[in-house]
Parts: C-alpha cells; sequence; structure tokens
C-alpha cells in the first residue's frame, strides 16, 4: 500500500486498516497482549468472556451477488474444503450479541525474522504465508514479498524472498502487502506497488509459490483511477473467486481517509470496479473514523466474513490502531460487530489482520506492535 505505514501512510497512505460512535475498549482486547510478550508458546487466554454489542449496517446499496451459494467445482477447491470443515461457530456468535471467549493467544510469531501483514494459503497440509520483508539493492531499501512455512501455525521457517520490486516504473520502490490465492495448482499473488506513482495494485503467478511472474509486461494489474476516494493511492489488496468470479478488496486512500474498495470480473485481468465503492467507508468518529484497511475474506454458509484493520483519525503514528470484523451475504451491504474490537493505546499495533485455518479452528494473526505476528481464536462460550 504506500510505504509500508510507516512508509505506507504517512509517506504514501499508511498500512491501512472499534467501534463506532466512541465506544471504550474492553480491558480483555489485545491491549493486553503486551503482558504475556516474550514466549511464542500458545498459552490458554487469561481474557474474560466478552458479550457482543449490537450490529451497525452500512448504508443500503443494491446488492452486487444476488447468489452466493458454493458451486460443485468451488467446492472441490482446498480453501472451502478447510472452510467447510473449521468451526465457525466463535465468529457466528460475534454476529449474534452470544457471549464469545478468546481460545487461546500467541505471540511473538516470525520475529526471527520480523514476518508481518501475512496472508496464508495451506498446500498439502503446510501452511504457507506470504508476508512484507525489506532487503538492500544497489544502496536502497526496496520492499518485497517473502514466504514462511509451518506445519502449527506457531513455528515457521523462512524461506527467503519470493517476489521483489521492480528495476523500475511503477513498482520499483516496494512490491508488498500480499494478498494470494491457491487453485489447481496455481498461486495468484496481488500485491501492492509503490515507484515513479504511488499505490498501484499487481498481480504475480507461479506453479510452485516460490517463483513467481509477474503479470502482463510489469505486473500492473488495477490502476489508481484519480477518483476523490482514490486519489493519493490504492493498494492491500486481498483476492477470492466464489463460482467462477474474482473479488479483489482493495483501500483506497484520499489524503485523509483509508477505505475498502471492491473490484470484480470472470476475467482476473480485466477487473471492474464497483460503482459503489467504498464498500466499506470510514466513520465520522470513533475507532475507525480514520481507517478501514487491510483486511482479509473468508465464505462460509452464504456469509462473507470479513476480519479488517482500522484507526482513528491522522496523523496515522500518534492514532490508535486495531482491527474489528464485518459480514455481508452480497459484498455490497456489511453487517459490523460494535464490540469486541482490539486496539492499541496509540501507535500502530493490532493491524494488518487475516484469517487462518489450522486444524478446524478459524484463527486471527495480526501484526503486533515490533512487526512480529500475534494470533488468537474465538469460541462461543457454551
Amino acid at each position: 500500500m504506500v510505504f509500508e505505514k510507516k512508509f505506507s501512510v504517512l509517506v504514501c497512505v499508511v498500512l491501512i486498516l472499534g467501534v463506532l460512535c466512541g465506544c471504550e475498549p474492553k480491558q480483555t482486547s489485545l491491549q493486553t497482549a503486551s503482558e504475556n510478550r516474550g514466549s511464542q508458546q500458545e498459552t490458554a487466554s487469561s481474557f474474560s468472556i466478552w458479550k457482543t454489542k449490537t450490529v451497525a449496517k452500512t448504508v443500503q446499496r443494491p446488492p452486487l451477488l444476488t447468489d452466493v451459494s458454493i458451486t460443485q467445482r468451488d467446492a472441490a477447491n482446498g480453501f472451502y474444503t478447510d472452510l467447510n470443515a473449521a468451526d465457525f461457530s466463535g465468529i457466528q456468535a460475534l454476529f449474534e450479541a452470544e457471549k464469545i471467549k478468546i481460545d487461546k493467544r500467541s505471540t511473538l510469531i516470525g520475529k526471527e525474522f520480523n514476518m508481518h501483514f501475512s496472508d496464508f494459503v495451506t498446500v498439502n497440509g503446510e501452511i504457507w504465508a506470504y508476508y512484507i520483508t525489506w532487503e538492500e539493492h544497489q544502496g536502497k531499501s526496496k520492499g518485497c514479498i517473502a514466504l514462511a512455512k509451518s506445519t502449527d501455525g506457531i513455528v515457521f521457517t523462512n524461506y527467503g524472498t519470493v517476489l521483489h520490486a521492480g528495476e523500475s516504473g511503477w513498482d520499483s520502490t516496494m512490491a508488498t502487502f500480499p494478498g494470494v490465492w491457491y487453485e489447481d495448482g496455481t498461486f495468484y499473488l496481488v500485491y501492492e506497488g509503490s515507484g515513479d506513482v504511488y499505490g498501484q495494485i499487481g498481480l504475480a503467478t507461479s506453479t510452485d509459490g516460490i517463483h513467481f511472474k509477474k503479470y502482463g509486461k510489469n505486473g500492473l494489474l488495477l490502476e489508481n483511477s484519480g477518483e476523490s476516494h482514490e486519489k493519493v493511492n490504492i493498494g492491500t489488496p486481498d483476492l477470492i473467486r466464489v463460482n467462477g468470479v474474482w473479488y479483489l478488496t482493495y483501500h483506497s486512500f484520499d489524503g485523509v481517509d483509508c477505505q475498502i474498495c471492491l473490484a470484480y470480473g470472470t476475467d482476473l485481468g480485466s477487473l471492474t470496479k464497483y460503482e459503489y465503492n467504498p464498500i466499506l467507508p470510514t466513520s465520522a468518529q470513533g475507532s475507525d473514523s480514520g481507517t478501514t484497511g487491510r483486511r482479509d475474506l473468508v465464505y462460509y454458509d452464504g456469509w462473507f466474513y470479513m476480519v479488517y484493520e482500522i484507526s482513528t483519525d491522522q496523523p496515522y503514528d500518534a492514532a490508535v490502531w486495531g482491527h474489528k470484523f464485518a459480514r455481508s451475504k452480497d459484498l455490497s451491504n456489511w453487517e459490523l460487530v460494535e464490540s469486541p474490537y482490539m486496539l492499541t493505546t496509540g501507535g500502530m499495533g493490532n493491524d494488518g489482520p487475516s484469517f487462518c485455518v489450522i486444524d478446524g479452528k478459524l484463527w486471527i494473526y495480526y501484526r503486533e506492535a515490533g512487526n512480529f505476528l500475534g494470533r488468537y481464536c474465538i469460541q462461543a462460550k457454551k
């Protein structure tokens, strides 16, 4: 997206990433993460039980989708097979105002190599995490995408850079903020690039997940249109495919707010931006008044579930950051959980969230302050 939030929003746009109406975070939020730092081991959570509040809804729009049932072909995709076998009771309970609990939590994941802003796919039972890294090239620091693998989702082995910034042009400063989709033996990696222009979206593909070829001549997939809400940049893409249609969510930045937008199409190389963008705008005030940003989507039982980063107003380096949840049946109209939500006490962290299904559980990974990962699992309280 912009310059990696420290370089991303202040310099281009921040890492984009609670709740509305000024609700205060409970002490059970991830503000307490520092208490358990120093161990990569997974521990039972000491968090008390959350009681979710009412669910807010976005402004009503014409539905983009009318049928999101999964086809037989899609159902055979490992992505949906894993999801259908996963326990979604915790995240469903978020939207039903039921009691939930944090099951387990880990911190310091990937600290040895600064693994953060990761997106995950499962390949033959192994967890592959694509994440942001930085490398020196001819005396300049460039943002790239690296790969790490794990069998348990806690201990990762680093495989190094798999996608480099361009030698020149639109992604010559950074090719970062990965979003990955794996299907029929092909890895589709969308990313945010910056170079002679700020914040466009690129695509690279691979058959082994390590050696990627950029799309077209230079990888450029989706350009900044210059419209009011994206007049500065676009980025932090996430990619999902349902019933033969690609859905690419991304952030738009107008210099003031970062907001979630959508593009779609049957041809990944020719996507249409949704006419009612942004689909998830910032609020007038509250914990998401400055950013609705980097996100991850999964589809389950007729719903698209989203976890997405949020922040208060600029300056971003002093704003309160975190993440929260939303769901939609049509990708146009969204229900937003007003609490719980994960917030810092000020400064970047608890942002860049993503989902990962491991052993039947739906985990939420997020960046902790310090550029490494934490994770937790939500369960319904019986």
